[in-house]
């Protein structure tokens, strides 16, 4: 899977191999168990990034939508950011949407250092309606 090429992802990828993790995590915990050993399992967490190119308003939402048909108990939704020394980064220092916001990098939480191709008002509406839900359990 490419994150950066919506021809080599889907969410539905994403959350099929989320469940596959799942499983698998299942099946040896209860491997522990039968052999009287603690079990190793713990809670999944989902790290939701939203803000690629290919994204659109319906994109937030239908994020929301795989987070409730999988389950998921928790998730840490993050806008794009492009790390140093990355091919993401290069691209964007480029085509010359890499913003000056040093608070992107593990400053402020929602904050990036990408100009999106969606409308900055839009980004930020979408983004706050998606946090909101989410923490709100509008998405379960």
């Amino acid at each position: 899977m490419s994150l950066e090429n919506p021809d080599y992802y889907s969410i539905g990828s994403f959350f099929l191999t989320l469940a596959i993790i799942f499983i698998a995590g299942k099946k040896i915990s209860s491997l522990f168990v039968r052999f009287k050993q603690p079990e190793v399992l713990g809670e999944l967490i989902a790290g939701v990034i939203l803000g690629f190119d290919s994204d659109n308003a319906d994109t937030f939402q239908k994020t929301l939508d795989g987070m409730q048909a999988s389950a998921l108990l928790s998730g840490d939704p993050s806008l794009l950011i492009a790390l140093p020394g990355t091919p993401l980064y290069r691209r964007m220092k480029l085509s010359g949407r890499l913003r000056n916001a040093k608070d992107a990098l593990g400053g402020i939480k929602y904050h990036s250092n990408i100009r999106f191709l969606m409308p900055r008002k839009t980004i930020i509406k979408v983004f706050k309606t998606f946090v909101t839900k989410f923490n709100e359990g509008g998405c379960y």
